[in-house]
């Protein structure tokens, strides 16, 4: 069965109102449908995607400190196999 995300907010406030045990999920896409989409957005300008900073793989934990700061304004790349 596929709970749909209103739902699943409905019965998060519910759980927590009520219940003794608490509800936890996340919010997806169908991957492989939407990446043809979101490609094709991109490759007419109509979504440009926001990067903030750029760091190697030998830096990940710079980057992670950097996100731990709550100032990111947009995606931390990490370059593999620059």
């Amino acid at each position: 069965m596929t709970v749909g995300g209103a739902e699943l907010y409905l019965r998060d406030a519910w759980s927590r109102i009520f219940g003794s045990r608490k509800l936890v999920f996340g919010m997806s896409v169908d991957k492989k449908t939407a990446l043809p989409e979101v490609s094709e957005l991109v490759a007419r300008g109509a979504l440009r995607p926001v990067i903030d900073r750029r760091y190697t793989l030998a830096a990940i934990a710079d980057a992670h400190r950097y996100v731990e700061t709550g100032r990111k304004r947009g995606n931390v790349v990490i370059e593999v196999g620059a």
